[in-house]
């Protein structure tokens, strides 16, 4: 009896296709770093994120998100007022179910008030929210969305005396996405978005209120590296109109497990 033993051997061909592939990868991943050099001027304009208003699979996998933005916001008491806020925020994601998703975040955030002398510092942040799928089309989808964020602000300089603040936004609203179209994905939407804003000095309240409680957005998802080591990452483009002035942010998520579902989305 005759055995034959066989041993893989790495032959100059694959060593070649695996540089390649290694080098595209990287080609790639230069790219997107000069995407998101470009783009950052623009995140650093004034608007606010409110991101993908729907779903997206799969189920149980986290998806992480992490966004700066710097924006103005009409405010008004006995007189009105421009307010500033600068956030950076994470946001981690966990899809219930294809209809359902829950999201909580967290991060720094700060707020000037120029008109009443308040020039706050960062201080903690947090909020949360949830996505609804409530129509399925074969293009596009439709959904509901609403969500919270709270965080303080101090003003430790002010001429003579130290002031408190504290920001709360809400957020609901209905929203439109599309499904994939190669590395590209739209949506947009309307929101009713309630802003409360309380300033505390010497022991006196004054509080403010949003000007046009009322926001749309438009945005973008791009996917550069579809083969993404273990998920799906891309850059999330967004524009606030109405109630804040309309400029640019950025967004960065990482999706875990995306690629098994990739023919969902």
């Amino acid at each position: 009896m005759h055995v034959t033993s066989r041993t893989r051997h790495t032959t100059p061909s694959r060593l070649l296709a695996g540089a390649e592939a290694w080098f595209g990868y990287q080609t790639r991943l230069i790219s997107l770093c000069g995407l998101i050099l470009m783009l950052w001027p623009a995140a650093s304009a004034q608007a606010g994120l409110i991101g993908y208003p729907l779903p997206r699979p799969p189920v149980f996998s986290p998806r992480i998100e992490l966004t700066g933005d710097s924006f103005k916001a009409d405010l008004k008491s006995d007189r009105d007022a421009e307010a500033t806020t600068g956030r950076a925020l994470a946001t981690i994601s966990f899809g219930l179910t294809p209809w359902v998703e829950l999201y909580a975040r967290a991060g720094l955030a700060e707020f000037n008030v120029d008109n009443f002398d308040f020039k706050g510092d960062f201080g903690f942040a947090y909020g949360g929210g949830a996505r609804l799928r409530v129509w399925e089309l074969p293009f596009v989808s439709v959904g509901l969305l609403g969500q919270y964020l709270r965080f303080t602000s101090d003003d430790n300089d002010s001429a003579g005396q130290a002031a408190e603040g504290e920001w709360e936004a809400y957020d609901i609203g209905l929203g439109l996405g599309t499904r994939r179209i190669g590395a590209f994905q739209f949506y947009g939407g309307v929101t009713y978005h309630e802003v409360d804003v309380t300033l505390t000095r010497a022991g006196n309240r004054l509080t403010l209120e949003q000007d046009i409680p009322v926001l749309a957005f438009v945005g973008l998802h791009i996917i550069p590296l579809t083969d993404f080591p273990r998920g799906e990452f891309l850059v999330n483009v967004e524009a606030r109109l109405i109630g804040e002035t309309p400029q640019f942010t950025l967004g960065l998520q990482y999706q875990f497990g995306a690629a098994r579902n990739r023919s969902d989305r």
